[in-house]
């Protein structure tokens, strides 16, 4: 199985041996203790340590890519990292700049959704108030269509001033002297049919009392 690990990092692999190997590197040395090759390992895995280190932290757009001094061989490498960090940060920035973009986009359409939402609310109550004035419309025309014909029948049973008592449904009506003449006369020829047409049916007729005062107003006088 690899070494995940070490292959992200740049590392060399561990080796699995097979039951039949024989160890021959990193075998104790014979000359007083002394190991170049392995402190010259080190040194190179150090390095490589290093150069992933700065791999990954090119990896990420808030960071600028740094590329501090190391060695010589290492150098070819730390420069494609620099240039495919410049082109992942040139590409967040575009992102950026088309999220912005739709930002204001979306704060234009929340606008004029709010403006269609108001209109719409103002056309709805036009609508229902011009449904009531086109009701009420209906009301009046039957209600004038009713008067009429009530008009149109008593015209010549009833005077204008009753007529307008009956169509506004007066308690004080002002009487004319034509008025009062005409009455006087009814009830000067039946007491008892004056009082039952106006107490009983509901015919608009002065009171007594009102003839009684026109009476006194009058002069007999030569």
């Amino acid at each position: 199985m690899d070494d995940m690990k070490n292959r992200l990092l740049g590392l060399n692999q561990k080796k699995i041996l097979k039951p039949d190997a024989v160890p021959s590197v990193n075998l104790p040395l014979q000359d007083n203790g002394k190991d170049i090759s392995s402190r010259s390992d080190r040194k190179r895995k150090r390095s490589i340590l290093r150069e992933a280190k700065i791999r990954l932290k090119c990896l990420s757009p808030k960071k600028a890519c740094e590329t501090p001094t190391i060695e010589p061989f290492t150098t070819p490498t730390t420069e494609n990292i620099c240039s495919s960090c410049f082109e992942t940060q040139k590409e967040n920035a575009l992102f950026l700049e088309r999220i912005r973009f739709l930002e204001k986009e979306l704060e234009k359409t929340k606008e004029e959704t709010k403006k269609n939402q108001r209109k719409k609310i103002k056309v709805m109550k036009t609508k229902a108030q011009f449904g009531r004035i086109l009701t009420e419309n209906k009301s009046l025309r039957s209600e004038v269509k009713k008067l009429s014909k009530i008009e149109e029948n008593f015209k010549n049973i009833l005077k204008a001033t009753q007529i307008n008592a009956v169509i506004e449904n007066k308690s004080k009506i002002k009487w004319t002297a034509e008025d009062i003449s005409r009455h006087l006369i009814i009830r000067s020829i039946s007491r008892r049919a004056y009082e039952y047409w106006r107490n009983q049916i509901g015919i608009p007729l002065p009171s007594a009392s009102t003839l009684k005062r026109w009476c006194s107003k009058f002069s007999c006088r030569p």
